[in-house]
């Protein structure tokens, strides 16, 4: 199965310190990697590296292929690049708009004009989120008066308002509550259906209830990639071993 997303070789260093070194990882259709490793290991570097976001970093070198349905990133629009790999954050970051307006901007960014589409659209996005009966009849007020939970899952439906082929998805859970962990890791395993995924966590139990893949990253190197069944149950390597207390 053609990976949606592929990285080789990726070298990325920081006013000269290294933060990945010769990372290759794939994203495949309909399937969720998990990406864990220790603080400072690289994860959140390699999965903004996914979307060019780190190329914008003051001081940062980049290196090595990116390829997007077999292609290079090099050759793609870096705004197409963003419309079609959609990055989450580990704190919710809603504008400072409406509810609906954080979709339909996004939307009219991506050329849609026609108003009823817009409106339908935002619709079906909050209820492929969970939303939209949280918010019926509220989506013209502040998108900021909604709780951590419901911000995350609305940054999550702008993400997708752009028609994205792949989801990075960095450690989303990690400021939210039990519950609305719960609800966005539900949701996560809906996505799959229709996107690839790439999830960041600290949290190991979220990284076996969740992937399909994993990759284990140290001192920004893979030292472990494959079937998450593999990696993170009876992973071959005693450095992914030590990690998660085998």
């Amino acid at each position: 199965m053609e990976p949606i997303l592929e990285v080789r070789d990726l070298c990325v260093s920081y006013d000269g310190k290294p933060a990945l070194s010769d990372v290759s990882a794939q994203l495949a259709p309909q399937r969720v990697c998990a990406i864990v490793g220790p603080s400072g290991c690289g994860k959140s570097t390699l999965v903004k590296s996914m979307n060019l976001l780190t190329d914008e970093t003051p001081g940062a070198r980049v290196q090595g292929e990116r390829l997007l349905r077999g292609r290079s990133m090099a050759s793609i629009p870096v705004t197409e690049v963003r419309r079609r790999v959609g990055l989450v954050f580990q704190t919710p970051t809603p504008f400072p708009f409406s509810i609906e307006r954080n979709l339909s901007q996004v939307m009219r960014l991506h050329g849609m004009r026609d108003r009823h589409q817009i409106e339908e659209r935002v619709v079906r996005l909050l209820e492929t989120v969970g939303l939209y009966r949280e918010v019926k009849g509220q989506i013209h007020k502040s998108a900021r008066a909604l709780s951590g939970g419901q911000m995350q899952r609305l940054c999550i439906a702008r993400a997708l308002a752009a028609e994205p082929e792949a989801l990075l998805m960095d450690e989303p859970c990690s400021a939210l509550d039990v519950r609305s962990t719960q609800v966005i890791e539900e949701l996560i395993a809906s996505l799959k259906e229709r996107y690839a995924v790439a999830l960041v966590t600290h949290n190991l139990a979220q990284a076996r209830r969740l992937g399909d893949d994993a990759l284990f990253l140290e001192e920004g190197r893979v030292v472990e990639a494959g079937p998450a069944a593999r990696v993170l149950h009876e992973p071959a390597r005693p450095e992914t071993r030590a990690f998660l207390m085998l």
